[in-house]
């Protein structure tokens, strides 16, 4: 009866081991995931604005006029 009960605690033991060693990976994975997505989206957003930024900088002077003179028009 002991030598069944000490399996029973072993198996318990190695069944814990299992399930943090599993969770820990989970954590591992979510940690480095989340991050490296969020910075990509930054990433993305940045080269939007970069590219709208220059497509206003050439639209302006193509048009030759400054910003002042079109302050009630809306940008095309």
């Amino acid at each position: 009866m002991a030598d069944e009960s000490e399996r029973s605690a072993i198996y318990k033991i190695r069944w814990e081991i299992l399930v943090m060693a599993v969770s820990l990976i989970l954590i591992v994975v979510v940690v480095y995931a989340i991050p490296n997505d969020y910075s990509l989206k930054m990433l993305e957003q940045r080269e939007k604005q970069r590219a709208l930024e220059q497509a206003g900088a050439q639209g302006q002077q193509g048009s030759g006029t400054s910003m002042i003179g079109n302050e009630g028009s809306p940008i095309p």
